[in-house]
């Protein structure tokens, strides 16, 4: 924890580089550099590493990363990788499931957690066990939206899930209406660091301390199930072939899948043709690509900011949105800034509702037979997500298997609360924008645009 040592060393000053990381970093990333933390001085391990400390000096040691070989795989099939998977996923839970007590799990409806429930599920039920399932459903009606493969209210599917296991206990929860801002200070408080994950944030503390108030010690997710087993969407694996010129293989896997989601094969093959051009005239000119992603701040901001020397220090090359190929893919398993961010919420968040939390699916030994996977299985013959499409037909819904352009939305309604609420929300949003700290990063005329847009879409 920080606070104990801000305690103790009151003047430790704000690190203003890790300030402009968290505001200009792209998407929800909320850090750039592994190792340190918004105070000057205080700094994080590196995931996988220990540290010896000496009369000497302090060396930091690396014991692990996913590269290290799978000394009991000797796979060489597709079936016989799909078998190992099966066992060492079920492994992975079983050994999650450690606890003296109950065991809860924040369940969706998407392949990730929905294969670590079912699987949970299955093992207790062995044992006279019951497993406590929770899923954030919205509270507001009048969603909509264009794409019709969006779930947004996942209640439906799960009960589909959960339906064939008697020792799961389904419950749905909406954090009592509230909007996300409400918990703001709260999540703040328990992280001690910024994050951007201020709409999914609340929710979670709901289902954790709910879980905790039924004396589960344990609660599972799937949430880095998208990097491991439900790793493969199509573009992906397409153009990892493309490039490696397995050009039979290739057409094989665009058929099929064509075939299946009922897709023009000549249109298909014209739009991966100039993507994957598009893709490698990104990858030869080896450039930073940068556009500042937050409309609201200033250019300034960038004055004085090393960008390509802290992209650099984060191993992170930010370019344009291109298919991920094997050796990108790989270098993702070991981003050592979301570990460090991912171990201090999951401890933290622990810590603050009295539960453990643990992801099966980035059980380190799925982290390792992920990497040394022959990239090509992870859309199998043209199956996207295939290692649990084609190794869990037995464990899920052939509907959730087979609707391959499905797309569950979690806490889709966190826009409609923020409206709803708007009159409250809104003197409470200027004021923190008025933070001394952040006013000077602010493009002012943004900002007040941003609000005068907002109250056309209020409810009168």
């Amino acid at each position: 924890m920080i606070e104990p040592i801000r305690a103790c060393f009151s003047d430790i000053p704000m690190n203003d580089l890790y300030r402009k990381d968290f505001l200009t970093a792209p998407g929800m990333m909320p850090n750039i550099v592994s190792t340190e933390t918004p105070y000057e001085g205080i700094f994080k391990l590196n995931p996988g590493c220990y540290l010896k400390i000496t009369a000497e000096d302090v060396q930091e040691i690396s014991y692990w990363n996913p590269s290290l070989p799978l000394k009991d795989c000797k796979c060489k099939t597709a079936k016989e990788f799909g078998k190992y998977f099966r066992k060492l996923y079920e492994q992975c839970v079983r050994d999650a499931l450690r606890t003296s007590g109950e065991i809860g799990i924040a369940m969706s409806s998407g392949l990730d957690s929905a294969s670590v429930g079912v699987l949970a599920a299955d093992l207790l039920q062995k044992e006279d066990k019951l497993l406590y399932s929770y899923t954030y459903v919205p509270s507001e009606c009048g969603m909509t939206d264009a794409n019709h493969n969006n779930v947004l209210d996942e209640r439906q599917d799960v009960t589909k899930i959960v339906e064939r296991f008697s020792n799961i206990q389904s419950y749905f929860l909406n954090n009592k209406g509230k909007n996300c801002y409400e918990e703001m200070e709260k999540c703040l408080d328990i992280m001690e660091i910024p994050f951007k994950a201020s709409v999914n944030l609340p929710n979670l503390c709901e289902i954790y301390e709910q879980a905790g108030k039924k004396g589960c010690k344990i609660v599972l997710s799937g949430q880095a199930g998208n990097s491991t087993v439900s790793h493969g969407y199509i573009d992906d694996i397409l153009y990892d072939l493309y490039h490696k010129r397995k050009y039979v293989t290739f057409l094989t896997y665009l058929n099929r899948y064509s075939t299946t989601v009922k897709e023009s094969r000549k249109a298909a093959l014209r739009g991966c043709r100039r993507y994957f051009h598009y893709a490698d005239e990104v990858m030869e000119k080896k450039e930073l690509h940068y556009q500042m992603g937050n409309p609201f701040l200033k250019e300034s901001v960038l004055d004085g900011y090393p960008l390509e020397e802290r992209y650099a220090q984060g191993e992170i090359s930010f370019l344009s949105k291109i298919p991920v190929e094997q050796t990108m893919y790989r270098s993702y398993l070991y981003k050592k800034a979301l570990y460090t961010y991912l171990g201090e919420l999951e401890t933290k968040l622990g810590l603050a509702y009295h539960v453990v939390l643990r992801d099966p699916t980035k059980d380190i030994r799925l982290l390792q037979f992920c990497y040394h996977l022959p990239y090509q299985y992870f859309a199998y013959q043209g199956t996207p997500r295939w290692l649990i499409r084609g190794n869990m037909q037995d464990m899920l819904p052939e509907a959730l298997l087979q609707d391959w352009m499905r797309y569950g939305v979690q806490n889709s309604d966190w826009y409609l609360r923020m409206l709803r609420d708007w009159d409250v929300l809104c003197p409470k949003i200027r004021e923190c924008l008025n933070h001394e700290p952040i006013k000077p990063y602010l493009d002012e005329e943004m900002v007040e645009d941003f609000f005068e847009v907002v109250k056309k879409y209020c409810p009168v």
